[in-house]
């Protein structure tokens, strides 16, 4: 190729390779735009440089420019068709783009050019994951696992792919053979069998291996915190709930006064993944100590990060929209999707610029579609650091997290200055407790008189539900393709088992006493140690006044979203859970013509479902206490259930694709950024 290279053509190359070279440092060090303008350089220079086209894909993918990064790399390969690290890039930015078989023909392509490329093998891997191939992802998982040199990085990455799988026992077996593994210096695996352990229902061994975690690390906090904070899933009674929210107070207080220790590796905050999600569910105030949480991370934060702990500068006005942010692990097809996907999409697009900063690991035809509807998308796997930066780069005029409390990185977020306005949503409907966040978004027809006293931030009300929620489509089904039995009353308590709390019990029996035709049905995934301790707690239940236990209650397996809804409709009445009431399940019940019995709590998480009830008439099913709850639900199901499902087939459209709440949204917004005056 350089037989007759000239001298001109010989400076030429040593330029191009030159501002190849400024290209890769520059991305190295997280400046994706200057690296930019130096691989276009090396490419204008040499032409047919494979490597700086390669290079240049990669930088337009940091900068979420994914069309252009594809028609970079797709050239790269054109120059050097059997690059394999070429085709496993250009997989990456397919998938992101939601073009999965795209995705994974190309980290075929990938690992038959180099059967000895790990993250080739492992992008086929989490390619094949999100396309539900389950098998052939887990083999080409363990096909990763025996290339990569550190064995507990193996072990883990095959445990977490289980996990992500549903696969909890798989998972735990091989998480505990990464975390037994020596010397390696992976010590992530002992807080990886902490979590699949506290999925599975096993408090203790979660414990345990956190411990482990923090002896083997003293510096990480995701173990430190799950041994001081770690709560179970499922509780055997009230006195058992107790003595976990008096743990977790003093888990609190101890990581508060080893703070000062804390301090001297504040860098270890971009590591920390933990979250205080179960909290909530004990149904108490949990304002004191979200508070005392939020503002421990704050000190690490300022220490960490002192340069994001004042607003950045507003950007000038000028002629432009108003920038806002949407920032979440969740913008694809599951519960905060389906709430909060309507903010994004349907904000006047006259009067605001939508950014989108998306930091899960998965995809699907909602992120797509996310994608291709706001004006920006960026998309960050990447640490904490490196997702704050892409948001404080932005220069937004105003933040909304819409579900933090969910997700291990939010807290972290929230304890940083990425914009002059902070906003949160009730997609996790506690407090944040950040003073950072200013302001909560919620319904006005879910909260009480007092709503105010439960929120850190200032609370700002939406109508209805807050967002224009598309109605969903239901099939018809009957019961026998569940295998549930017909001429008997079908209740059912269709939530996650950690939602349901001790005082629910009693309800569960006196719905069952006063009706002795009828049958209670849960969901879970069977023989999970979660699911058993939750059989457990209500045999013992029914068992104390006298109810048969095997012949009254019927466990279904958990579906898909279309079949839970036919699973929705062939039952007489959904019985809501107590301080914690449905929401997303309530909408389902409803559009499947379900009715529902609750008993509103005291916070907006126990309120949901008597608001959608009001909405359409119906707070004949909202109870005051709970032997009216069993009387009404006994009532509805043998007497009233057809009148009832007529007319929530006839007014449930009154909750559904409203366009009033974005409208004061987006007159919120305009009021909190001054972006009225």
């Amino acid at each position: 190729m350089l037989k007759s290279f000239g001298a001109k053509d010989a400076t030429a190359l040593d330029d191009a390779n030159y501002q190849f070279l400024l290209a890769q440092s520059c991305f190295q060090a997280n400046d994706p735009e200057s690296a930019r303008v130096h691989a276009e350089h090396a490419i204008a220079l040499r032409p047919e440089f494979a490597e700086a086209h390669q290079l240049h894909g990669l930088v337009l993918a940091d900068l979420d420019l994914l069309e252009e990064a594809a028609l970079s790399l797709e050239k790269a390969l054109q120059l050097r068709p059997d690059n394999a690290r070429a085709c496993a890039n250009l997989g990456a930015i397919y998938r992101r783009r939601g073009m999965l078989p795209e995705a994974i023909r190309m980290y075929w392509r990938a690992t038959s050019l180099d059967a000895s490329y790990a993250q080739g093998w492992r992008g086929l891997a989490e390619a094949l994951q999100a396309d539900d191939q389950g098998d052939p992802a887990l083999r080409a998982w363990r096909q990763w696992s025996g290339l990569v040199p550190d064995k507990a990085e193996a072990y883990a990455g095959v445990g977490w792919a289980l996990a992500r799988a549903g696969r909890w026992g798989e998972a735990e077996v091989e998480l505990m053979r990464a975390a037994e593994v020596e010397g390696t210096g992976y010590y992530d695996a002992d807080s990886l069998l902490a979590f699949v352990r506290r999925e599975r229902g096993n408090i203790d061994g979660a414990l345990a291996a956190y411990r482990r975690g923090s002896q083997r690390a003293p510096t990480a906090l995701t173990p430190r915190f799950g041994a001081a904070l770690a709560l179970p899933q499922i509780y055997s009674g009230i006195n058992d709930l107790k003595e976990w929210r008096t743990r977790y107070g003093r888990g609190m207080a101890e990581l508060s006064a080893a703070l000062p220790r804390l301090l001297e590796t504040p860098e270890a905050l971009w590591k920390l993944d933990w979250s205080n999600f179960y909290l909530g569910y004990q149904g108490e105030d949990d304002l004191a100590l979200q508070r005392e949480y939020a503002d421990l991370i704050r000190q690490l934060a300022v220490a960490a990060a002192p340069e994001w702990s004042a607003a950045p500068e507003p950007v000038a006005r000028g002629n432009r929209r108003l920038r806002v942010g949407f920032a979440s692990s969740y913008f694809r097809r599951c519960t905060v999707g389906a709430y909060f996907e309507s903010w994004l999409t349907g904000l006047d697009r006259q009067r605001c610029e939508v950014h989108a900063f998306y930091f899960g690991s998965e995809y699907d035809a909602m992120t797509q579609s996310l994608r291709a509807r706001v004006d920006r998308f960026v998309q960050s796997e990447r640490s904490v650091r490196v997702i704050a930066e892409k948001i404080r780069a932005a220069r937004l005029d105003v933040l909304i997290y819409p579900q933090l409390g969910m997700d291990g990185r939010d807290a972290t977020l929230a304890a940083l200055r990425l914009a002059p306005v902070q906003c949160a949503a009730w997609g996790h409907p506690v407090t944040t407790g950040s003073a950072l966040i200013d302001y909560y978004f919620s319904c006005a027809e879910m909260e009480p008189a007092d709503a105010a006293s439960h929120y850190r931030e200032q609370l700002l009300l939406l109508p209805g539900l807050g967002t224009a929620y598309a109605r969903p489509a239901v099939r018809t089904a009957t019961r026998a393709e569940f295998g549930l039995p017909d001429r008997v009353a079908l209740y059912i308590c269709p939530q996650s088992l950690f939602k349901i709390h001790p005082d629910n019990d009693e309800v569960f029996c006196e719905v069952l006493n006063q009706d002795a035709r009828g049958r209670l049905i849960f969901c879970a995934e069977p023989g999970e140690p979660a699911t058993e301790r939750f059989q457990d707690r209500i045999r013992r239940a029914l068992d104390a006044r006298g109810i048969d236990y095997t012949r009254r209650v019927i466990w279904q397996p958990m579906r898909t979203p279309d079949e839970f809804r036919a699973l929705l409709s062939v039952c007489d009445v959904m019985l809501d859970t107590r301080h914690w009431s449905g929401g997303n399940t309530s909408l389902d019940a409803l559009v499947a013509g379900l009715p529902i019995v609750t008993h509103p709590g005291r916070f907006l998480r126990g309120r949901q479902s008597a608001a959608m009830l009001r909405s359409i008439g119906l707070p004949r099913l909202i109870a005051d206490e709970s032997a009216a709850f069993a009387h009404i639900a006994a009532e509805v199901a043998n007497d009233s259930a057809a009148p009832l499902r007529s007319q929530i087939a006839a007014e449930c459209g009154l909750i559904f694709d409203r366009a009033e709440p974005l409208q004061v949204l987006e007159q919120h917004l305009v009021r909190i950024t001054g972006w009225d005056r």
